[in-house]
């Protein structure tokens, strides 16, 4: 047995050593020229260099999201184990809704870098919203890292277009927005000029100067099309998303008994019309007055009550995923609200803000906005 054997049975044998020093060993006893024990010297100091951000447990869990380092990663993840959904029974004050949300589904994760977009005021380098006004967004820069990564083409792909050949950007920035809110897009627009504004500033980032980040679709049946100033990259359409299932609620009809106008679409129809299957949706913002009871059903290919290969094709939404959910609730419905809450927790959302509307309907609607984990971020080590 050679000295190199010996040294790495040695090593091996050691089962509290890194499996670096053992990689790095490996490389050694292959190494019969000086050039290769050059490389394999490079190789190690690579290897053991220490990585400043180490983040990579966060950017799995958080499907790229949230980038911090692994150890501030693990204190957000205790921290959310902790957190109480109920302080009391979470039918106690069910027909109080400023006092039910008081008591029930708080923030339980917090975002690094949180935006709130969509003031009213003008100004064309303004995008960050204020209190009562505006969406919170989770992690706009690192959303158009995300993004750039699903458009990266292969090095074929490279090939195909400098010959002219032009593939359909089929998983660039997409936001869907549900109701349009006081006549004004505010948020949408907002959206649109910060991931613009930021990609055009983001080193590695392949975006062209002027043009629209995001492909963004905005749904209401007001016809609220010819008030509005809708700038690039964004589509207004003239329909509700309404249930695709289930009777009306209060005022909002769904697809069984609605008028046959084309002003109410289901969300499944909404997709399939638009040609966004096999989409990621980015950011989707729902503000509805009270359609949200009805359709957050719709919201997810996958039902807990049955296979996903029995659900019917009408049932599908075919969407990748969507990252982050932001939705005002309307009171609260027994039948729906808990319900409602506790299927996002299934489908793996966290709340990383809510925001109580005080001043127009003294607390009984509540902005939540949702972000989207992995299975694993719900696992704390011990």
């Amino acid at each position: 047995m050679s000295t190199l054997d010996k040294i790495e049975h040695f090593i091996s044998s050691l089962n509290e050593l890194p499996e670096k020093s053992k990689l790095c060993m490996y490389h050694f006893k292959f190494a019969p020229h000086i050039l290769y024990i050059t490389i394999g010297l490079y190789f190690c100091v690579a290897l053991f260099r220490p990585d400043p951000s180490n983040n990579i447990i966060s950017t799995n869990e958080s499907f790229g999201l949230v980038k911090i380092q692994d150890r501030e990663w693990q204190r957000l993840k205790e921290t959310y184990s902790n957190v109480e959904q109920h302080t009391y029974d979470k039918l106690m004050f069910i027909d109080e809704p400023n006092v039910w949300y008081q008591y029930n589904y708080p923030t339980e994760f917090t975002c690094p870098d949180p935006h709130k977009i969509g003031q009213t005021k003008d100004s064309d380098n303004d995008y960050d919203g204020f209190l009562g006004d505006g969406k919170w967004v989770c992690n706009p820069e690192n959303m158009i890292e995300n993004i750039q990564k699903r458009t990266e083409r292969t090095v074929w792909q490279k090939t195909r277009e400098i010959f002219g050949h032009k593939y359909r950007d089929k998983n660039g920035c997409l936001i869907y927005s549900i109701g349009v809110n006081a006549r004004h897009i505010g948020f949408e627009t907002g959206m649109q000029r910060m991931l613009s504004s930021k990609a055009e500033k983001m080193k590695g980032i392949r975006h062209k100067k002027g043009a629209p980040f995001c492909e963004i679709h905005v749904f209401d049946p007001a016809g609220y099309n010819s008030e509005l100033v809708i700038g690039d990259g964004i589509s207004y359409h003239n329909w509700g998303v309404v249930s695709s299932a289930r009777s009306s609620i209060g005022d909002v009809p769904s697809v069984k008994d609605r008028e046959v106008d084309g002003h109410f679409k289901s969300f499944q129809e909404t997709i399939r019309h638009l040609g966004h299957e096999g989409r990621v949706v980015d950011v989707m913002k729902v503000d509805c007055k009270m359609c949200e009871w009805g359709i957050y059903d719709d919201w997810f290919d996958h039902d807990l009550d049955h296979a996903d290969d029995e659900i019917p094709e009408s049932k599908r939404t075919k969407l990748s995923k969507i990252n982050q959910v932001l939705v005002e609730v309307h009171g609260t419905p027994e039948e729906y609200v808990n319900d409602f809450f506790e299927r996002m927790k299934d489908e793996n959302y966290v709340i990383f803000h809510k925001d109580s509307d005080t001043q127009n309907f003294q607390g009984t609607s509540q902005d939540y906005a949702f972000v989207k984990m992995s299975d694993e971020f719900f696992t704390v080590d011990n």
